[in-house]
């Protein structure tokens, strides 16, 4: 079991959660959240109880901020590296 990489997300009930820094500008429209993995320990509270899809720059802050939601209890359905062509990858053991 585990989290898989997908490029964007379709679904209604899932939340979509970027966590790049702020002046980072993306191409992503539909971001419900944008809460950089640095400022994540002190907001995490206000992401809804959703599953969420992650979106981040690279693989650490993917493994990173995954971890930290999971121990906080939320679900994370999926995730997104931004510049990284998905090849449907899945990242085990977060």
């Amino acid at each position: 079991m585990g989290i898989t990489c997908k490029n964007r997300i379709g679904e209604k009930d899932i939340v979509i959660l970027d966590l790049r820094d702020y002046n980072e500008k993306g191409t992503l429209k539909n971001v419900a959240m944008q809460i950089p993995y640095a400022y994540l320990r002190r907001h995490y509270s206000e992401i809804p109880d959703q599953s969420l899809h992650v979106v981040a720059n690279d693989r650490m802050d993917i493994n990173l901020g995954v971890r930290f939601l999971l121990r906080k209890g939320y679900s994370v359905s999926s995730f997104e590296i931004i510049g990284c062509a998905c090849k449907g990858g899945i990242i085990d053991g977060v």
